[in-house]
């Protein structure tokens, strides 16, 4: 079912963000990259709310990370610095829904977990 801009809806779960983990060491990042190849950036989370469509979004929810070094580039007016550090490979995008729950709240939403509330005006 697609839902309208306006409708009133009850959401069961929200994409909530993941605290990021930031690196700058090589081999800290090979540690962490042994234990999970993909990073997830949002997490569901259990709610029971009320509120109204105010839009629709790509969200990335997940990516790929490499190391990589890259040698300095000469372009003839300037260069390229070097650089070595994480890269992003890929990532992984879903359509979610915008429920403004209150004044200055908007959730993200798979379509999953909404439901419509009938008969409400």
């Amino acid at each position: 079912m697609r839902y309208e801009l306006g409708d009133k809806v009850r959401i069961k779960k929200i994409l909530a963000q993941k605290k990021v983990c930031h690196t700058t060491s090589k081999n800290d990042f090979e540690k962490i990259q042994k234990k999970k190849k993909k990073f997830y950036k949002y997490t569901l989370v259990d709610c029971d709310e009320t509120g109204f469509i105010v839009g629709i979004r790509s969200l990335k929810i997940s990516t790929t990370l490499i190391w990589t070094f890259e040698d300095s580039i000469n372009f003839g007016v300037g260069s390229s610095p070097e650089y070595e550090g994480v890269r992003q490979r890929d990532s992984e995008h879903i359509s979610i829904y915008l429920v403004a729950t209150r004044m200055n709240c908007f959730r993200r939403v798979n379509q999953a977990d909404i439901e419509l509330l009938e008969g409400v005006e």
